[in-house]
């Protein structure tokens, strides 16, 4: 295997979704400061009850071309590659149709009965474009790392979010009315389609010039594998907006917007292991065709490693400052939402780690395993939602979270930890916790004694601790620097030789 060309990849992914998420936050931040409670609500009640319904808008064919467009690209199987294509593409657009002109239909029964906001309904219509593009253009950016293409995915992020930046803040700052938010949503994904069917059209001159297969065999093979995936994966994503939608029924957008704003600072801690999950599900994927089990293994003990080493410093943020990391970005108003982000936060740092096991099962073909073990881990948020957000609110959503990830994380481990004998790195991991104990000392010292601008303080000490962490993370040999070194000067080496 060529790990100098896996180490490129893993670091132009890392850069560019680096680059996007910075941009993801200052929309919800420009909303945050822009509007109040009720309206910054409303928008993400909106946007989590679209993405609810996306779930299930292809039957799972996009993301079934991930997985066989890695194999068919493999063998230069193009024509089937440029079937599987047309018919995730042809599905996305019909039902997309069919599901915009309904909605369009009950937008106002949704605003009096479900938002239970008057402004509900034009708002809502708007963001129907945004709906329809949202899912059309899947297919044409799933292609990209089908093909092992893998830094246009996060570069769509950068587009999607640049976009949407911009177009917010003329709506803001000229237009000066909450409809034209949806607006910049739909123009922001119509440009990201046009932008990627002309991409793929240049990348990929040798499928599109193929003759499609079209075949029923072809789309019966296709579609058992996403009947099986769509609800595994759609599982996957109810778990995050589920909340949103019983929490606009049942409680008020005010507690959507404080729900959101916790949802997106503690999914930070996913956000930095993020680029490695994707390449590890078309990883896995060539891992098992040639059998190469023992490699898997060390590329799991591997990933559990970097991803306690990268994630918990974070976590020891959240939980010991919520309320100051929430006011500075977002502004006190959403200080009520600091006991909801230390629980989130533990449900990230496991998603963290759960995302690993699920991307190995995967990319293995336990598709059937997966989809197993997310039924239940959905069950049980479905369940603690409905009996804990009507009495608690926002913490009854996060306690949800949070037990529904920790039945998906030891579920999925015990699932892999029987295929494969994982073995983890138990004295690694001990380190990354005594380490992270004294990154909450650090903290507190240097806040005690750092009396200065609260951004200049807060990049003083980020900077301080950070460069501490790294360089006890090397001496302490958790994560091996000379591995990444070796691989720099073209020296092959693998994943087993971590000690």
């Amino acid at each position: 295997m060529n790990y100098k060309s896996l180490f490129k990849k893993t670091a132009s992914v890392y850069f560019l979704t680096y680059l996007a998420a910075p941009l993801a936050y200052l929309v919800k931040i420009l909303y945050a400061r822009s509007f109040d409670l009720v309206e910054f609500g409303l928008i993400y009640s909106i946007i989590g009850f679209i993405s609810i319904i996306s779930i299930f808008n292809d039957f799972g064919l996009t993301e079934t071309l991930n997985y066989y467009g890695a194999r068919f690209y493999e063998k230069k199987e193009y024509s089937k590659i440029k079937g599987a294509l047309i018919f995730a593409t042809l599905t996305q657009t019909i039902t997309g149709i069919i599901i915009l002109l309904a909605l369009l239909f009950l937008s106002p029964y949704l605003a009096a009965n479900y938002f239970k906001n008057a402004g509900a309904e034009i708002l809502l219509r708007w963001f129907l474009v945004y709906f329809l593009f949202l899912n059309i253009s899947k297919p044409f950016i799933q292609l990209f790392p089908a093909t092992q293409n893998y830094h246009y995915a996060p570069l769509s992020d950068i587009i999607r979010h640049l976009l949407t930046l911009v177009l917010s803040v003329i709506a803001i700052t000229f237009l000066k009315e909450i409809k034209f938010i949806g607006i910049a949503w739909g123009m922001a994904y119509f440009l990201l389609f046009v932008c990627y069917l002309k991409l793929s059209l240049l990348k990929f001159p040798e499928i599109y010039s193929a003759k499609a297969d079209l075949s029923f065999s072809l789309y019966n093979k296709l579609l058992r594998y996403a009947i099986i995936i769509v609800i595994s994966s759609g599982t996957f994503l109810l778990l995050s907006r589920i909340d949103i939608v019983f929490l606009t029924y049942f409680r008020s957008l005010e507690e959507v917007a404080l729900y959101s704003v916790a949802f997106s600072l503690s999914s930070i801690i996913y956000t930095l292991t993020h680029p490695i999950t994707g390449i590890i599900f078309p990883l896995t994927s060539k891992l098992s065709i040639s059998e190469n089990w023992e490699h898997i293994t060390n590329l799991i003990r591997g990933m559990y490693n970097l991803g306690l080493f990268l994630s918990l410093p974070l976590l020891v943020m959240f939980i010991s400052f919520p309320v100051e990391v929430i006011s500075l970005l977002f502004g006190y108003k959403y200080a009520a939402a600091k006991t909801c982000l230390i629980i989130l936060s533990f449900s990230y740092f496991i998603t963290t780690l759960n995302m690993f096991n699920f991307q190995i099962i995967s990319g293995i073909g336990m598709v059937k395993k997966r989809a197993k073990i997310m039924y239940i881990g959905t069950a049980v948020n479905v369940i603690a939602n409905y009996l804990l957000i009507p009495q608690m609110g926002i913490i009854g959503a996060a306690w949800g979270t949070l037990l529904s990830i920790l039945t998906l994380f030891i579920l999925s481990y015990f699932s892999l930890n029987s295929h494969f004998e994982l073995n983890l790195r138990k004295k690694s991991i001990l380190k990354i916790i005594v380490l992270n104990i004294g990154v909450f000392f650090m903290v507190f010292y240097l806040k005690k004694i750092i009396n200065l601008n609260i951004f200049v303080e807060g990049s003083i000490i980020i900077f301080v601790v950070g460069l501490i962490y790294l360089l006890i993370g090397h001496y302490w040999n958790i994560v091996n620097f000379k591995i990444i070194f070796n691989i720099l000067k073209n020296e092959e080496t693998s994943y087993g030789d971590q000690k």
